[in-house]
C-alpha cells in the first residue's frame, strides 16, 4: 500500500491505548459533500454508532467514505511491524476508488457482520481533526430485510440488532442455559409488581385452591384469550419478537424485520407451559381452567376441510388430555374426585370409540367435556390418523379405513402432561390433532435446553423443523431468548417459594444405617480391591504407575458395581462381578441367601488356591525338564546372574550333583503332593453326591433319586441336580488338571532315569545301570497307566459311538434296487426315455454311495488304541489312525452334498448350495493357489513341503477326487428329477387310450413304489449319516487328548538359554507361593468369617472375644492373613503406630492387604459430613432407639443380607403397627425381585411398577391406591421417581442413597404433596463403611442431604437435575440417564473421603 502518495501513520483505537496500527494514510482526502443515503433512499435506521480512533499525524478531514474488510493485512501496514493481540479485524476508509487510511476494530464485531451482509446497507461518515478520528457508521434497511431469512442470515441480523439495543446478554453453558430458562419461568411470579392477580375459586371444583394456584389458573385464562382481549399478560412484542428502536422490530427465529407494531405484537399463541414443582398440584389447576374456560357450543360450528390431514374436521368444545399410562388413571380419579360435574370419556382407541359413538364424531364428542388418552394409545392410533393410500382398483373398495377420531375433531384445548415424555409415534399423531388452545404441563421440562421442543412445537412457537433448526434454537447462546418467551408463555412456582401460602403436613426423614454382616464384609471388601485394581489406584486412591490415566467410564462402572454389592452380593453378581479374582469363570447361579454367598466364596478362593498349586507344580516341573534336555555343557558352566538366594542355591546344587541328580530329587518330591492332591478330589467327588457348597441332599432325597435314575419326576429336586452337577463337573475338570501333571512327573521320571542309565554307561562306571532301568521302566508303566486313565472317558464315548453306528447298521443294498416294467407303445415314449436315463443316473450314483460309505465303516471303526506291532519298526499308531481321521473327514464333507445330489436326482428338492462343493474344500483350494501364486510372484525356488502343508495337499487331492467320482451321477442340467418324470407320466397316461393308459398305470405304480423306497433308503443314509458325524467328533476329541498329552511332555523352549529359563521359573515359583500364601490367608480368613457369622446366628453362642494384648471385648478385631491371630483393632494399631510391620503375637512379617478388619458389635451412627458447616448442624436424625429396637427384634426368616433383612422387618412392623402403605424406592431392579422374593416369602401383599408406563403399570397403581390389602410397592428410582401421586402411602422407602439428589426430591415427592392429608415419613437406608456412607457425606457437604437434624433450603428438584447432568458430559448417554450423574470429583469422593470437600464447578 506504501506510495508517494502515502504517508506513515499510527492509528489508536479510543479506549486501547497500548495497541497502535502502524499504516498509512493518504496526504489529501477528496471532498464527498453527498447528503446522506436515508435522505434519499426509502430505508430505515437499524443502528448508528461512533468509533473513536487517535492519529498520530493531523488531519482536517470531514467526508463521506466507504468501508471495506482488508484480508491481506501485510499490505496495509508497515514494514517490520507485528499486528497487536487486540486487533479483530482491519478496516480501509475510502473516498470513492482511494484508501484515506486503514483503521483496526477492537471488539466491533458487529460492524464486520453489518459488511458483510448485503441486505443491509452501510453509511460512513469520517471526521479527522487534527489527531482525533472519529469514524459514524449508520446501518440502514433494504427491502430484503422485511421478508424471512435463511438461518446463517438471520443470526448475523440478530447480532447487529442486540449491538443497535446494547442488548448485554449472558454467556450461559448448558448448566446456565438451563438455570436461565426455569428462572424465566419462575420470574413472574417472584416480583410483585408482575405477579398475576388472583382468579376465584372455581364453584364447580371441590378442591380448594391456594393462593398461588389461584395465581396460575388466571395466568392460564390470559394465555388462552385471544391476545387483543388479554389484560395482565399485554406485551409491546410477541413471542420471538423484539423491539430495535421506537420504529423497528425484529422476530430472531425467521430474521424478518418490520415497522408495523401491530404485526410485532401479536401473539397468535393460545396456550401455556405449566411448570409447577412436583407436588404443588398442577392436576388441580387444570381442572379449575377446564371449568372456568369453556366452550360447550363449538359443536353448532361448521366443519371444514383439513387438507393436510384430508379429513373433515369438526370443532367441539372437549378438552383433550394425554399422559403417560401410568397417570391416565390418576387424571380419571381427580376429574371424579375434585370435577364430578365434567362428562368424562377415557379414549382407548379409535375402535373402542367407533363402538360408543354410534352417531357422527361431531355429536359423540359433543357429549363429552373431557377426554384422557396415553401416549401409547396416541402411538397405536397413527396409522388410523393418516389418509389411506390411494390405489388405482378395478373396483371399488367395499369397505372404507377407518380413520381415528381424533384427526376428525378440533378439540377446544388439548394439554399434555409430562410433555418432556412425548415422542416417536405419539408426537407424529398429537401434531395431527387440531384444537384451539395448547397446555404443557410438567414439572420438570428442562434437564438440558434440548428437552423444551417438545413444548415449543407443542405450543405452536417453533416449527417442526429439522433437526438443524432445533439445534439453533435450544443451544446457550438462543438461553437467553428462549427464557424471554418462557416468560411469556410460562409458569412456575417452587415449594420454597410458595412455603408461605400452603400448609403440608409434617414430613420426618430418617437416615437408617446398617452394618455388614461379617460375610458381606468380606464380599464388599473383594469388590473394594477388584475394582481399585481396575481403576489402577491404591487403597489411598493414588496411582499404581506413573502413566497413569482415569477412565470416567470404568470410574463409573465401578461405583455401580459398589452400590450394588452394598444393597446384596446378588446385585453386584448380576453385574458381572466375579467369586474369586483367579477363578476364571463367573457365577451362574441365584446367591440368594449371605450363607450361599459365603459359600460360593470360600469355593472360589479353593479355587483360586488350587491353581496357585497348579501352576507351582507346572513351573517346577518345567525346572526339571530344563535339568533334563539343556543342551550339553550349557549347565556345566557357573552362571554370571545368580543373585537371589534360591538361584545361588540351585547353580551350586547342579555343580555338586549333577543337573540329572537335581532333577530327579525334584521330581521325587513333586509326586507325593500330587497324589495327595488327586486323593483330596476324588473324596471331595465323592462326597459332592450328598453335599456340595450350595446344596445338601438329605438321605430322603438320596434314597429318592436312587429309585429315578432316568426319567426323574417333576417334584424331584431339580435345582439341587443342577447345583450337582456343576459343581461335580469342576470337580473332575480339577481331577483331570491334577492327573495330566501326574502324567508329566512319571514321563519325565522315566526320561531322567534313562538318562542316568545312560551317564553310567559312558562313564563305564562301576555302578550297576540295572535299577535304573527298571526305575525307568516302572516310570513309563506308570506314565502309560496314567495316560489310559486321562483317555479313559474319550475313548469309552468313541466305543459307544462305534456301538451305536453297529446296532443302527443299515442295508443299503436296496439302493441298486432300480428295476422297472419294460417300456410297451408309443404313448409317453419320450418321458420313459428320460426315466431310463434318470435311473442309469441313480445306479452310478448308488455305486458312488456304497463305495464311499464302506471307506468311511472302514476309516472310522479304525481302533483307536490299538497295540503297537513289536514286529514292526514303523508301526505308528497315531499317525495311521490321524491319516485315517483325515480321510474320514473328506469322505464325511463330500458325503453330505453326494446324499443332496440323490435327493436331486429324486425329487429335484435342493437347498441352496446342498450339492456345492463343500468349505473346507473350498478353503483349501484357495489357500494352496494363493501360496503358489505367493512363490511365483516372489520368482523362489518351491521349498520343500512341511507336514501341514503335506497333510493339506493330499486332503485336496482327495477331495478332487472324490468329486471326480460324483460328477458323473449328477443330473444334467436341463434334465427332470424322477419326481418330475412321474407327474409328467401321469398326465401322458390321463390322455392316452385305454390300452396305452393301462401300461402307463402299470409304469406309473412302479415308478411311485420305487421312489418311495429309494426316499425310504434316503432317509435312512441321512441318520447313518449323523451317526458317523457323531463318532468323527468323538474320534476327533480323541486323538486332541491325545495330541494334548504329546505336548506336555515335549523337550522344554528355552528361548533365553538354559540358565535364564532356570532362574525365570524360579521367579514363577516365588510369585506363586506368595499368591498361595495369601489365599491361604484369605480361605482362614473366610472360615473364621464363616465361625463367626455361625455364632451369630446361634442363640446360645456368645460373640464375645478377648483381646489377647488388653484382655479386653473385642468389638471391633483385626485378624491377619499370615498367621490367623485376632486383636482389637485399638491395640493393632498402637502395635503398628510403634514402626511394627509384623503381627504382635507371632512376629509374622506383614503388608497392608494381610489385615481385615471384622466387626462384632453393632454401633450407633456417629457419622459427621466432611464440610465447613459447623458440627451441631451436620448431625443427622435417626429413628428413636425404641423405634430401631422394636424393628430389629421383629421376627423374620432372614439370610437375605443386613439391609434387605432390615427393610423386611421395618415392612413388617409398620405393617403390624400402623397397617399404612409404604414405597420402596431401589437403583436396581434386581434388588427390587430380591425385595419381592422376601415380600412373597413373608406374605406381605405388594405390587410393583413394570417399566415406565402401560396398562399393567397402571393396574399396578391402581391395586396399591385402593386395594387396602397391598400395603407396598417397589419402583425403580429412575425410571418411576416422577410424575406419579401416591397419595395412598405415607411411608418412602430410598433402599440406596442417590448421588443424583434431583431423584431424591422427585421420590419423596410422590407423597409430600397438596392433597397429602397425613404426616409422612422417608427412611434411606445406608451401610457403614462403604461408599454409601460417603455419597451421604458429600450430598451433606454439597447442602443437599434430606436427613440433616436441621434441614437446608429445598432445592427447585428440577434445576438440580438439570446441572447434575450437564455435569456428567463425559459420560455416556445410558450412564446421564441414570443415578451416577455428577462431576469426576464427585465420582472420586464417593470412593474417596479425601476428595469430598474439593473445589468442584457442580
Amino acid at each position: 500500500m506504501a506510495s508517494d502518495d502515502m504517508h506513515p501513520v499510527h492509528i489508536v483505537p479510543g479506549g486501547v491505548d497500548d495497541a497502535p496500527l502502524a499504516t498509512f494514510a493518504a496526504l489529501d482526502a477528496p471532498l464527498d459533500t453527498r447528503k446522506r443515503a436515508h435522505e434519499f433512499v426509502d430505508a430505515v435506521l437499524v443502528c448508528s454508532d461512533t468509533l473513536h480512533f487517535r492519529a498520530s499525524v493531523p488531519r482536517h478531514w470531514d467526508t463521506r467514505v466507504s468501508l471495506h474488510r482488508v484480508s491481506d493485512w501485510q499490505t496495509r501496514m508497515q514494514p517490520g511491524v507485528h499486528v497487536h493481540p487486540s486487533h479483530g479485524a482491519l478496516l480501509d476508509v475510502c473516498a470513492g476508488t482511494d484508501t484515506l487510511v486503514t483503521i483496526p476494530l477492537v471488539a466491533s464485531a458487529w460492524c464486520l457482520t453489518a459488511l458483510s451482509l448485503s441486505i443491509l446497507h452501510v453509511d460512513a461518515h469520517l471526521a479527522w481533526h487534527d489527531h482525533d478520528v472519529r469514524l459514524c457508521v449508520d446501518v440502514f434497511t433494504t427491502s430484503d430485510c422485511f421478508r424471512p431469512q435463511l438461518p446463517d442470515i438471520a443470526d448475523q441480523l440478530r447480532a447487529v440488532v442486540e449491538h443497535a439495543n446494547k442488548m448485554d446478554l449472558p454467556h450461559v453453558d448448558e448448566v446456565g442455559g438451563a438455570a436461565l430458562v426455569y428462572e424465566s419461568l419462575c420470574r413472574r411470579e417472584m416480583c410483585s409488581e408482575t405477579r398475576m392477580p388472583p382468579c376465584e375459586q372455581p364453584r364447580a371444583l371441590l378442591a380448594h385452591l391456594l393462593p398461588f394456584q389461584r395465581r396460575s389458573v388466571s395466568f392460564l385464562l390470559e394465555r388462552e384469550a385471544p391476545a387483543a382481549e388479554r389484560q395482565s399478560l399485554r406485551s409491546e412484542c410477541g413471542p420471538w419478537w423484539i423491539r430495535v428502536h421506537a420504529s423497528l422490530y425484529f422476530h430472531v427465529l425467521t430474521g424478518a424485520m418490520t415497522t408495523e407494531a401491530a404485526l410485532a405484537a401479536a401473539d397468535p399463541v393460545r396456550g401455556a407451559i405449566l411448570a409447577e414443582e412436583m407436588g404443588l398440584g398442577k392436576t388441580v389447576e387444570v381442572l379449575a381452567l377446564i371449568l372456568e374456560h369453556t366452550s360447550r357450543h363449538r359443536h353448532e360450528l361448521p366443519s371444514y376441510w383439513d387438507a393436510a390431514n384430508e379429513a373433515q374436521v369438526q370443532p367441539v368444545g372437549t378438552t383433550l388430555i394425554v399422559s403417560p399410562e401410568t397417570l391416565r388413571r390418576q387424571w380419571l380419579d381427580e376429574l371424579a374426585m375434585y370435577a364430578p360435574s365434567l362428562r368424562v370419556y377415557s379414549y382407548t382407541g379409535h375402535k373402542a370409540a367407533a363402538e360408543d359413538a354410534g352417531s357422527s364424531w361431531g355429536d359423540w364428542a359433543s357429549r363429552w367435556d373431557v377426554m384422557v388418552v396415553s401416549f401409547e394409545t396416541l402411538a397405536r392410533d397413527l396409522a388410523a390418523s393418516h389418509a389411506a393410500p390411494v390405489r388405482m382398483l378395478r373396483q371399488p373398495s367395499k369397505y372404507e379405513r377407518p380413520r381415528s377420531p381424533l384427526v376428525q375433531l378440533e378439540f377446544w384445548r388439548v394439554v399434555m402432561d409430562e410433555a418432556q415424555l412425548v415422542g416417536g409415534n405419539a408426537a407424529r399423531t398429537m401434531g395431527m390433532i387440531r384444537r384451539q388452545c395448547s397446555l404443557a404441563v410438567s414439572g420438570t421440562p428442562v434437564r438440558r435446553l434440548a428437552d423444551l421442543r417438545t413444548s415449543l412445537w407443542f405450543l405452536g412457537l417453533a416449527p417442526a423443523g429439522p433437526p438443524r433448526l432445533w439445534k439453533r434454537i435450544l443451544s446457550a447462546a438462543w438461553a437467553p431468548y428462549v427464557g424471554r418467551v418462557l416468560y411469556d408463555v410460562g409458569i412456575r412456582h417452587t415449594k420454597a417459594q410458595v412455603a408461605p401460602e400452603m400448609v403440608l403436613p409434617l414430613q420426618t426423614r430418617y437416615l437408617v444405617p446398617v452394618d455388614f454382616t461379617h460375610v458381606e464384609t468380606a464380599f464388599y471388601r473383594d469388590v473394594w480391591h477388584a475394582s481399585l485394581a481396575a481403576l489402577g489406584l491404591d487403597a489411598d486412591g493414588a496411582p499404581r504407575h506413573d502413566t497413569w490415566e482415569l477412565d470416567t467410564s470404568v470410574l463409573r462402572a465401578q461405583l455401580q458395581r459398589l452400590r450394588q454389592a452394598c444393597t446384596h452380593p446378588n446385585v453386584a453378581l448380576r453385574g458381572g462381578h466375579l467369586l474369586g479374582s483367579d477363578a476364571g469363570t463367573s457365577v451362574s447361579i441365584n446367591l440368594r441367601s449371605i450363607e450361599q454367598v459365603l459359600a460360593q466364596m470360600i469355593e472360589a478362593t479353593k479355587q483360586d488356591l488350587g491353581a496357585h498349586k497348579h501352576a507351582l507344580t507346572s513351573s517346577r516341573i518345567y525346572r526339571a525338564s530344563i535339568l533334563l534336555f539343556a543342551p550339553s555343557g550349557e549347565l556345566e558352566t557357573t552362571p554370571s546372574g545368580a543373585s537371589h538366594p534360591d538361584q545361588v542355591a540351585l547353580a551350586d546344587a547342579v555343580q555338586r550333583q549333577g543337573r540329572r541328580s537335581v532333577a530327579r530329587d525334584l521330581l521325587e518330591t513333586l509326586l507325593p503332593p500330587v497324589e495327595a492332591q488327586m486323593e483330596a478330589l476324588e473324596e471331595e467327588i465323592r462326597a459332592a453326591q450328598s453335599q456340595g457348597p450350595l446344596y445338601a441332599f438329605s438321605a430322603e432325597e438320596l434314597k429318592y433319586l436312587a429309585r429315578y435314575r432316568h426319567d426323574l419326576p417333576v417334584d424331584a429336586p431339580h435345582e439341587k441336580l443342577r447345583l450337582r452337577q456343576q459343581y461335580t463337573s469342576a470337580l473332575r475338570s480339577r481331577h483331570r488338571h491334577w492327573l495330566q501333571v501326574m502324567h508329566r512327573i512319571q514321563q519325565f521320571s522315566g526320561h531322567c532315569f534313562f538318562q542316568l542309565g545312560e551317564s553310567v554307561k559312558q562313564e563305564e562306571s562301576s555302578e550297576d545301570v540295572k535299577p535304573y532301568a527298571a526305575m525307568e521302566e516302572a516310570a513309563y508303566q506308570a506314565a502309560e497307566q496314567t495316560r489310559q486313565r486321562l483317555l479313559a472317558e474319550a475313548r469309552g464315548h468313541v466305543e459307544q459311538c462305534v456301538e451305536a453306528l453297529e446296532q443302527h447298521r443299515m442295508d443299503a443294498q436296496p439302493l441298486l434296487s432300480l428295476a422297472v416294467p419294460a417300456a410297451q407303445g408309443l404313448a409317453g415314449r419320450s418321458v420313459l426315455d428320460d426315466v431310463d436315463v434318470i435311473l442309469d443316473k441313480l445306479r452310478l450314483h448308488a455305486h458312488v454311495v456304497l463305495d464311499w460309505r464302506s471307506q468311511i465303516h472302514a476309516r472310522l471303526e479304525k481302533p483307536v488304541n490299538r497295540e503297537v506291532s513289536k514286529e514292526r519298526a514303523d508301526d505308528d499308531v497315531y499317525a495311521e489312525n490321524l491319516d485315517a481321521q483325515i480321510e474320514a473327514e473328506t469322505l464325511l464333507e463330500m458325503y453330505r452334498p453326494l446324499l443332496a445330489q440323490r435327493d436331486e436326482l429324486l425329487t429335484g428338492r435342493i437347498a441352496l448350495g446342498a450339492t456345492a462343493r463343500p468349505q473346507l474344500f473350498v478353503e483349501l483350494d484357495r489357500e494352496l493357489r494363493a501360496a503358489r501364486l505367493r512363490r511365483f510372484q516372489q520368482d523362489e525356488e518351491e521349498e520343500e513341503d512341511d507336514d501341514v502343508r503335506r497333510v493339506k495337499r493330499l486332503q485336496l487331492q482327495h477331495f478332487r477326487s472324490l468329486e471326480e467320482a460324483r460328477r458323473p451321477a449328477m443330473l444334467p442340467p436341463d434334465a427332470e428329477p424322477l419326481g418330475a418324470l412321474l407327474s409328467s407320466l401321469k398326465e401322458t397316461r390321463d390322455a392316452a387310450t385305454h390300452r396305452d393308459a393301462q401300461l402307463l398305470t402299470t409304469m406309473c405304480t412302479a415308478l411311485q413304489h420305487l421312489l418311495r423306497d429309494q426316499l425310504a433308503v434316503l432317509d435312512a443314509l441321512r441318520k447313518e449319516q449323523a451317526l458317523f458325524q457323531t463318532l468323527f467328533n468323538a474320534r476327533a476329541l480323541y486323538f486332541k487328548q491325545v495330541q494334548e498329552l504329546s505336548d506336555q511332555v515335549q523337550d522344554p523352549e528355552m528361548p533365553q538359554g538354559a540358565w535364564s529359563s532356570l532362574f525365570a521359573s524360579l521367579a514363577q515359583e516365588r510369585t506363586a507361593r506368595q499368591k498361595m500364601g495369601a489365599t491361604e490367608g484369605r480361605l482362614r480368613y473366610l472360615h473364621h468369617v464363616k465361625h463367626m457369622h455361625n455364632e451369630s446366628m446361634s442363640d446360645t453362642a456368645s460373640e464375645a472375644r478377648h483381646c489377647y494384648i488388653c484382655t479386653n471385648i473385642i468389638e471391633t478385631g483385626i485378624l491377619t492373613n499370615a498367621c490367623g491371630h485376632l486383636c482389637c483393632e485399638a491395640c493393632f494399631q498402637a502395635w503398628m503406630g510403634h514402626g511394627h510391620r509384623t503381627c504382635p503375637m507371632c512376629k509374622t512379617r506383614l503388608t497392608p492387604r494381610d489385615v481385615h478388619r471384622v466387626v462384632y458389635r453393632t454401633r450407633q451412627l456417629s457419622m459427621v459430613p466432611t464440610g465447613h458447616r459447623p458440627a451441631e448442624s451436620t448431625s443427622f436424625r435417626q429413628l428413636a432407639p425404641d423405634t430401631r429396637h422394636a424393628i430389629e427384634a421383629v421376627g423374620i426368616e432372614g439370610g437375605n443380607g443386613s439391609k434387605l433383612d432390615l427393610l423386611m422387618r421395618h415392612l413388617l412392623y409398620l405393617d403390624r403397627t400402623t397397617g399404612e402403605k409404604s414405597l420402596v424406592f431401589s437403583s436396581f431392579a434386581r434388588g427390587l425381585d430380591l425385595v419381592a422374593e422376601s415380600l412373597t416369602h413373608h406374605g406381605l401383599a405388594y405390587v410393583r411398577l413394570e417399566g415406565s408406563g402401560g396398562k399393567r403399570a397402571s393396574a399396578a397403581i391402581e391395586a396399591f391406591q385402593h386395594a387396602p390389602d397391598v400395603r407396598v410397592l417397589l419402583l425403580h428410582s429412575e425410571a418411576q421417581s416422577a410424575g406419579l401421586n401416591l397419595l395412598a402411602a405415607t411411608h418412602l422407602f430410598l433402599l440406596e442413597p442417590l448421588l443424583n439428589h434431583a431423584m431424591e426430591l422427585q421420590a419423596i415427592g410422590r407423597v409430600h404433596r397438596i392433597g397429602q392429608t397425613r404426616p409422612t415419613h422417608v427412611y434411606g437406608y445406608m451401610v457403614h463403611d462403604t461408599v454409601e456412607e460417603r455419597i451421604m457425606a458429600l450430598a451433606a457437604e454439597r447442602s443437599q442431604s434430606l436427613y440433616l437434624d436441621v434441614p437446608d433450603k429445598e432445592q427447585d428438584s428440577a434445576l438440580v437435575q438439570a446441572a447434575q447432568h450437564v455435569a456428567a458430559q463425559d459420560a455416556t448417554r445410558d450412564t446421564r440417564r441414570g443415578d451416577l450423574v455428577g462431576s469426576t470429583s464427585d465420582l472420586l469422593a464417593c470412593l474417596f473421603a479425601q476428595h469430598i470437600g474439593s473445589k468442584r464447578g457442580t
